[in-house]
Formats: C-alpha cells, structure tokens, sequence
C-alpha cells in the first residue's frame, strides 16, 4: 500500500488535502459560552485556570516535547493512508503523556 501512495501524485495530493482539513487549525480549549451550549448533564464548566491548564497541557503532551498536533497529524496520515492509527498514552502518578506509534 505504501507503493501506490509513494509512486502516485494524484493519490498523495488527495491524502495531504484530507489529513488538512481532518486536522484543521488545530486544537485549543475556551470556556463554554452558555449563550450557545445549552446543557442540563453538565454540571460544572471550566473555570479559565482549569481553560489555561489545558491549552498547557495542549502544547507539550508527553517528555518529547511534542504538542498535540505534533502527535496527531502522523496518526491522521496513517488512518487516512491505510485504514489504521495508534496512540500510546502512558500515566503516571502526576500526569497522561500521549505517543503516535507507528
């Protein structure tokens, strides 16, 4: 399979706009706008500390230094080259770290 990606400009053309638009700007977090979300079930959103936190976290997911885009866009290429993806997530006592593996 990665023969016919390797040696086919139409097909490679096709998988790179996809994994584009998959991905898209990236990821961030934002406190809920209750004038657009209206949901009974949660019963707590984020507070901006907790917001802030997790755009942290975002930008370095595991001891490579690697942000989240870093991680996901191989794992995107490869599910949309051959059907399949894998990510390790490791935890610790004090944290998740999350690896593409190929």
């Amino acid at each position: 399979m990665y023969n016919a990606i390797d040696n086919s400009p139409t097909l490679q053309s096709i998988i790179s706009k996809k994994n584009a638009f998959v991905l898209g700007k990236g990821f961030i977090a934002e406190p809920k706008n209750n004038n657009l979300i209206q949901n009974e079930e949660i019963e707590q959103d984020l507070d901006t500390a907790q917001v802030e936190q997790l755009n942290s976290y975002l930008k370095e997911v595991n001891s490579s230094s690697e942000n989240l885009i870093d991680v996901i866009k191989p794992l995107i290429n490869d599910f949309n080259s051959f059907g399949n993806c894998y990510l390790e997530f490791v935890r610790s006592s004090d944290s998740v770290q999350i690896f593409y593996r190929p």
